[in-house]
């Protein structure tokens, strides 16, 4: 049989060796997002403080995991995308900035967070398998541990999502109640307000009408002309020096 004509075996290993390249690659990328979202985060979580424990030493576990996925690719005789990582480092960080304007931000947060950890399983299982087929074994253990720190994580947020979610609508709640107790105490303040300024008004001694009272003059009535004293004073006088009626001169 000519040598031609052999069926030869399909290359699994170098495609394998290929893709698990590629994919290693990715999960890096993907680990360096993960941190930039986690990061800002922080930030939301001061109510929630078993959360925000376990994000700060989840934030350390993601870096050890990133450096675990350079160490296999510098196994693989390659290195990692630096164009991928900045890419999904920006998204990273634009998730985060959506999720802080968001009115319900903490909630978002946990939910985001959950579903990233259920990647990244997915993610380590596949890379591990890929491993094994390229007969890369020895990067294996790395990949383990990282797999076994992202199950942690996950089954950490399974265990707690009834109590955060009960624990943020609790927070909210409180939030509305204060915000209306303050409404009504400033309402009660305007209230004392115009009471005061009613009463003040009724007590108060009305002005004096200078017509009625030409003698009496407010503050704001104008004041006699100048000369008018002194006309006054010159009819008395002549008032005063005229005669009598009925009485004659010497």
């Amino acid at each position: 049989m000519p040598m031609e004509n052999i069926p030869q075996e399909p290359p699994v290993r170098s495609v394998a060796e290929e893709t698990l390249i590629a994919n290693l690659r990715n999960a890096h990328a993907l680990e360096k997002q993960v941190i930039a979202v986690l990061k800002p985060q922080l930030g939301l979580l001061v109510d929630y403080p078993d959360l925000q424990a376990k994000i700060t030493q989840h934030i350390a576990e993601s870096r050890q995991q990133a450096n675990r996925l350079q160490t296999a690719l510098e196994a693989c005789g390659s290195s990692t995308s630096m164009v991928k990582d900045a890419l999904l480092s920006v998204m990273g960080l634009g998730q985060s900035s959506v999720q802080g304007f968001s009115s319900d931000a903490v909630l978002k947060a946990i939910v985001a967070d959950m579903m990233t950890e259920h990647l990244e399983i997915a993610t380590y299982r596949t890379l591990i398998v890929l491993a094994e087929m390229a007969g890369k074994s020895e990067i294996c253990p790395a990949l383990e541990a990282s797999l076994q720190e992202e199950e942690a994580m996950a089954e950490w947020f399974s265990q707690n999502l009834e109590q955060l979610t009960r624990r943020y609508i609790e927070l909210e709640a409180a939030k509305v109640l204060a915000a209306e107790l303050a409404e009504q105490e400033r309402a009660r303040k305007r209230e004392e307000m115009a009471a005061e300024k009613r009463s003040a008004d009724a007590d108060g001694v009305p002005r004096p009408n200078p017509a009625a009272d030409p003698f009496s003059r407010g503050p704001s009535d104008p004041a006699p002309a100048p000369n008018a004293s002194r006309e006054s004073d010159a009819a008395g006088d002549v008032e005063l020096k005229r005669p009598p009626t009925g009485v004659s001169g010497p």
